[in-house]
């Protein structure tokens, strides 16, 4: 899917589950050996990782409205090819309370290293 069929499909969740059924932020990412797509809304969000700090694919995103609401915007956003970086999707709790140099961190660790085994 290109970046701008995964804000349609944004908005178009959006507006399905607008009838009271609440609200929340949202990211879709597809990665691909051509690169990596998606679109977000809310306050979660996508960061590539590298081995000097982190490009914030979901930085443009619009907080509010949210999925749910009826009126979200979703936006779009689209990369070269991972590489060597870390893809890491993460919600507003993450983001908003640990440091992104902490979380880059971890993320850089070998997998088996980050639960301690």
């Amino acid at each position: 899917m290109s970046e701008n069929q995964w804000s349609d499909l944004l908005a178009k969740v959006d507006k399905q589950i607008s009838v009271g059924r609440g609200e929340t932020t949202g990211v879709v990412v597809a990665v691909s050996e051509q690169g990596i797509v998606g679109a977000s809304v809310g306050d979660s969000a996508a960061w590539l990782i590298g081995k000097d700090g982190f490009d914030n694919l979901t930085a443009a995103q619009l907080h509010k409205p949210l999925i749910g609401s009826g009126r979200a915007k979703p936006v779009s956003f689209e990369r070269n090819a991972l590489g060597e970086q870390v893809l890491l999707l993460g919600s507003d709790g993450l983001v908003k309370y640990a440091p992104p140099e902490r979380i880059c961190g971890i993320a850089r660790l070998p997998s088996g290293d980050v639960f301690g085994s």
